[in-house]
């Protein structure tokens, strides 16, 4: 059987209706995607407001520390600034005084110096903390993880708030 003028003028519309239909919803695909908004990427990302409070503690003796620290940063959008080093023996146990000469005394005054927390001076010379901007502290790996007990030493006071020598 012959096809007809109109039997092929039939297909060729159906045809055409097709491929409108297909290319339409192209169309319509194809200004979906584009009225999207765009994903942000982790480095557009609004900051974390409590990376913004945490301090990385890494030793300095220990070789691995270091890059331990500032992937961990990386990855949690720590700022650098906020990674600190500290020149401290590579035992989990330190007795009280090592405690003061490598960390205690170091981080005051990088908290001090990057103004991360406001200090008022009493009437007997001690200190207080009015504010802190730092509220958590990330120890690396090498990091003493205990301080030996002490007899007598003044900053194991019980009574009151924590003073500042």
């Amino acid at each position: 059987m012959k096809p007809t003028l109109a039997a092929g003028l039939q297909m060729g519309m159906r045809l055409a209706l097709t491929l409108g239909i297909f290319a339409g919803f192209g169309w319509c695909a194809s200004r979906a995607v584009q009225a999207a908004p765009p994903r942000k990427t982790k480095s557009e990302a609004a900051p974390n407001p409590l990376a913004a409070a945490t301090l990385v503690i890494f030793n300095s003796r220990d070789g691995s520390s270091e890059s331990l620290a500032n992937y961990y940063a990386k990855k949690r959008g720590i700022p650098a600034e906020q990674i600190v080093g500290l020149d401290c023996p590579l035992t989990e146990e330190i007795s009280r005084v090592e405690y003061d000469r490598s960390i205690l005394r170091p981080l005051r005054e990088l908290f001090s110096q990057h103004n991360w927390w406001k200090t008022k001076l009493n009437a007997d010379d001690t200190r207080r903390v009015t504010e802190n901007k730092i509220r958590f502290a990330v120890l690396m790996r090498g990091m003493p993880l205990k301080i030996a007990a002490a007899l007598n030493y003044p900053g194991d006071k019980k009574d009151g708030p924590p003073v500042i020598r």
